[in-house]
C-alpha cells in the first residue's frame, strides 16, 4: 500500500496538487501468479479553476511468470474513470541483480479521447539495508499528432521501521503538443509512504505501476 502527495508546477501560475493512494495484492501459484491493484487520485489544490480535475479511480490486473529468481515477466490490463471506456494493456518485466532492480513496461492507452502509447523504466539501488536510491523515465506518445508527455525523476526512500518506507521524488516534466509554442516544461515534487505486508522479500517482487501519470 502507498499514500502519496505530489505537486505539479509548470510556472506562470499553473500548478496542481494531488493525493494518490494505491493498494496491490499478489499471489503466486508456483512460478505463475496474479496481482490486483486499485487506486484513487484526488485533486486537492489548483491555481486556477479551469485546472481542477475530478477524482479518478483505477483498477489493474497483472498475470506474471517467474522465469527465474531474478526475472519476472507480466501482462497487464487496466481500467480507470478519468475518461469513459479508457483501457490500458501492455507487457512488463522486473529484473533484479545484486543490490539493484529494474522495472520496465510498454503499454497502450485504448481511449476514444486520448489514445496513446506508454514506455517507462525505473531503477532502484539499495545503498544500505534501509536506504535505497531510485530513478525513472516515462514517456507517453499521443496518437494523431498530438505530441507527447515526458517525465524524468530521481528519488530516495528510507525504511523507518520494518515494512514502512518514507520516500521523496523530484521530477521534470515536458508536455509537447507539436510546436515550440505548445511545449511546456514543469517540475513535480512527490513525498509518500509505502507499507509492505507478507515479508519484504515477497513484496519487493511486485510490479509498481502508477496509473495516474
Amino acid at each position: 500500500m502507498s499514500l502519496e502527495t505530489y505537486k505539479y508546477d509548470e510556472g506562470d501560475g499553473i500548478d496542481l496538487t494531488f493525493v494518490t493512494g494505491l493498494a496491490d495484492v499478489a499471489y503466486s501459484f508456483g512460478p505463475v501468479g496474479v496481482q490486483l491493484g486499485i487506486g484513487r487520485s484526488v485533486n486537492t489544490d489548483y491555481s486556477q479553476d479551469w485546472l481542477r480535475t475530478d477524482a479518478a479511480n483505477s483498477f489493474m490486473f497483472h498475470i506474471y511468470h517467474d522465469l527465474s529468481e531474478q526475472t519476472r515477466i507480466g501482462l497487464m490490463l487496466g481500467d480507470d474513470t478519468y475518461e469513459d471506456d479508457d483501457f490500458t494493456y501492455g507487457l512488463e518485466v522486473l529484473h533484479s541483480f545484486g543490490r539493484a532492480e529494474v522495472e520496465a513496461r510498454i503499454a497502450r492507452f485504448d481511449s476514444e479521447i486520448e489514445p496513446a502509447r506508454l514506455f517507462e523504466i525505473f531503477g532502484r539501488f539499495d545503498a544500505t539495508e534501509a536506504l535505497n536510491l531510485r530513478a525513472g523515465y516515462q514517456r507517453v506518445n499521443y496518437e494523431g499528432g498530438f505530441g507527447y508527455f515526458e517525465y524524468t525523476s530521481i528519488g530516495a526512500s528510507y525504511e523507518v521501521v520494518p515494512g514502512l518506507d518514507l520516500y521523496a521524488n523530484l521530477g521534470r516534466t515536458m508536455n509537447d503538443f507539436g510546436t515550440p509554442v505548445d511545449r511546456y516544461d514543469g517540475r513535480e515534487i512527490a513525498i509518500g509512504a509505502t507499507w509492505r505486508f507478507g515479508g519484504a522479500e515477497r513484496s519487493d517482487r511486485m510490479f509498481n505501476y502508477n496509473p495516474f501519470f
